[in-house]
């Protein structure tokens, strides 16, 4: 963790102000959220799609991912699994944590996505999904560096913890950085993306025959999950599920 993120996370405690808009709220205030912004929440439950937020038959729910309109595509991976929309305090906290140096942010949405993921599975099929591994989504060395942390390893080591899930941190490198890609149809961004994450021979052995939980922030096109999921799977994983705190 960077000093200016030590520095904030003294002058801006979890459950002093909000993490969303900073203003000063009860230590009993959910989530270390003010009431206002928590309500502005748009939970994605069992129930609904987690993009359109349309209500979805039981057969569709059972599938556990956007409906087939939203999503279109057939990914690496399994299901997928969404906290929320992204959008209003949802979208100022994710600012927050990645471009703000407020890792602290990070700590508070995988407390959140724990709770909701115990939540929302045991509700929908009454037994809760089995995983070996968490996996976060890689940043590149030189932009992890700058930033002093990489955000959806933050997440991930909150929701290991509550889980009791093993986290791998260095289950998957990103071996280069890519061009910016916003503005860039999912076709684009997979080639963007070709070849840059890598399971490393370090961990090859941990990721091997397991069923693993990809975590990251927020799931746009899902080109980055996808590229992340092919390269767990190529380096031997049995399995690989998306766990994203919100859905954009």
């Amino acid at each position: 963790m960077s000093v200016t993120a030590v520095a904030l996370e003294m002058l801006f405690p979890a459950h002093i102000y909000c993490i969303a808009c900073g203003n000063l709220i009860d230590r009993s205030d959910t989530y270390g959220l003010c009431e206002k912004c928590l309500a502005s929440i748009s939970w994605l439950t069992g129930e609904s799609c987690r993009s359109c937020e349309r209500n979805l038959s039981k057969a569709e729910r059972d599938v556990q991912k956007p409906c087939a309109a939203c999503m279109g595509e057939d990914y690496a991976f399994e299901r997928a699994y969404f906290c929320c929309a992204y959008r209003d305090s949802v979208a100022d906290m994710i600012r927050l944590m990645k471009y703000q140096d407020a890792s602290y942010v990070g700590k508070m949405l995988g407390e959140m996505m724990a709770e909701r993921f115990l939540e929302e599975a045991d509700a929908h099929t009454g037994v809760l999904p089995e995983y070996d591994l968490l996996v976060p989504v890689p940043m590149h060395k030189i932009k992890k560096r700058k930033r002093g942390y990489n955000q959806a390893a933050v997440m991930a080591h909150e929701i290991s913890g509550k889980l009791a899930v093993p986290l791998c941190e260095e289950g998957l490198v990103r071996q280069r950085e890519t061009d910016v890609m916003s503005g860039l149809f999912r076709e684009e961004r997979l080639m963007n993306l070709e070849g840059a994450f890598s399971v490393p021979a370090r961990s090859i052995s941990q990721i091997q025959g397991k069923d693993i939980l990809l975590i990251d922030d927020v799931f746009t096109t899902g080109s980055t999950a996808e590229a992340c999921a092919r390269a767990l799977l190529d380096g031997g994983a049995q399995k690989v599920d998306l766990f994203a705190f919100a859905y954009a």
